[in-house]
């Protein structure tokens, strides 16, 4: 029977177990939940007592230790997940899960080692779990070991030959070997399963350079982003399914914006927005970024405009809402609101900026001059505009050396010249 991702393998590779990775005391330190929502709180709160409740009753089981280390891992509270997996691997070591879950803590606290020996621990069992296989190929050919890595992607391949992530990393492994033209296959095939998965235009761009394929390289580099791809993997599901609340789904969003995945973010933010609350002004305007680089421009303001009414002195609703109405030919309604920015917060000197050019918009020149010199530079993509309509402002007599000379400024300092002072 052909096996898939996220299914045991029922094959060897011969790791045996590292008994010291699990052993540890069964004491789980408290954490504090403080910056975490407050209906999160309660509940962790909730079950951190009913646990020790259980603990000092001599009742607390592995199945309690583990579901309390899930939650903690839920909402990256790692060290004290990182207890409390130890502790139930500790009373039940021939569950493969608690160690498992353990060593993708460890990932995520960068310590390497620690996750690699509970990964062998996991292995070293005849039902091998899928996902440990390739998160262990991962740490190896994180550090060049093509040799450790060789045997775990050469397992994984028996059992889901066509899985996408296990496809990548058998790419990387090539690539590493010096075998460009089989990564480059690998690379394609990975795409062409999940054509999201923009990291791996990366790989696929320098195996092609790699054959002096040179044009087919710049097209795959051009294309490549922050997207990568992981093994379906049920028991990391589970403890993601724990997760609730706005703002956890805030803090996701911005995790896949990072990655460059906008369709996740949209959805993270999405959840937010309709939980209402505080989360969702900045759900509104996270999601007015994203349909702002997507080129919609009116569902952005839509988003922008329904912030404001939530909440019409939150800065970042004031400057986002205030520039996208500059963009969109709304000088006015863009410069009451940029006024009002920097009437709170003098010192932004990016809000400054943007009311200046909003200023210039509604030919209020000299109220631009003044706006605008405490500024020593624009940013980048500010600097041909605002210079443009400061030498406009010079043909005014009354403005013209103090416009030429601001203009001359901000001309040089974004062109990293030495900028000049403008005369008062």
């Amino acid at each position: 029977m052909k096996l898939g991702p996220g299914v045991a393998l029922l094959l060897s590779i011969g790791a045996s177990p590292v008994d010291a990775a699990v052993a540890g005391s069964p004491e789980v330190p408290s954490v504090q939940l403080d910056g975490l929502d407050a209906a999160v709180a309660h509940r962790l709160g909730a079950l951190r007592a009913e646990f020790d409740r259980q603990h000092t009753a001599g009742r607390a089981d592995a199945l309690a230790y583990g579901r309390l280390a899930q939650h903690y891992h839920a909402y990256g509270l790692n060290e004290a997940a990182v207890a409390a997996y130890r502790a139930a691997s500790a009373l039940v070591p021939d569950e493969p899960r608690w160690p498992y879950l353990c060593a993708l803590v460890q990932i995520d606290l960068n310590r390497p080692g620690e996750a690699a020996d509970l990964l062998e621990y996991v292995l070293a069992r005849a039902d091998k779990y899928y996902p440990a296989l390739l998160r262990l190929a991962r740490l190896r050919l994180n550090v060049g070991d093509s040799n450790g890595a060789r045997p775990l992607l050469e397992l994984a391949r028996r059992g889901a030959p066509n899985d996408p992530a296990q496809l990548a990393l058998s790419g990387e492994l090539a690539q590493a070997e010096g075998r460009a033209a089989e990564a480059a296959e690998l690379f394609a095939a990975a795409l062409r399963t999940e054509p999201r998965a923009t990291r791996l235009h990366y790989g696929l761009g320098m195996a092609y350079r790699a054959l002096g394929r040179g044009e087919e390289a710049r097209r795959e580099l051009a294309q490549a982003g922050g997207v990568g791809v992981s093994p379906r993997d049920p028991w990391l599901e589970q403890v993601l399914a724990l997760r609730a609340g706005p703002a956890t789904d805030l803090r996701d969003g911005h995790l896949a914006l990072r990655a460059g995945d906008l369709d996740s973010a949209a959805a993270a933010f999405e959840r937010a927005r309709s939980a209402g609350g505080d989360a969702e002004v900045d759900a509104l305007v996270a999601l007015a970024s994203i349909a702002s680089r997507r080129g919609r421009q009116p569902a952005a303001l839509v988003a922008l405009e329904r912030a404001f009414e939530l909440d019409p002195n939150r800065p970042t609703v004031l400057y986002n809402s205030g520039v996208l109405l500059l963009h969109a030919g709304r000088a006015r309604e863009a410069e009451l609101r940029l006024a009002a920015l920097v009437e709170r917060s003098p010192e932004d000197h990016e809000a400054r900026a943007a009311w200046g050019q909003s200023l210039l918009a509604l030919s209020r020149r000299s109220d631009a001059l003044a706006a605008l010199e405490p500024l020593d530079a624009l940013p980048a993509d500010r600097c041909r505009e605002v210079s443009a309509g400061l030498r406009a402002a010079a043909w005014e007599a009354s403005l013209s050396p103090r416009a030429t000379a601001l203009a001359a400024r901000f001309e040089q300092a974004c062109s990293g010249r030495p900028t000049p002072e403008v005369p008062r």
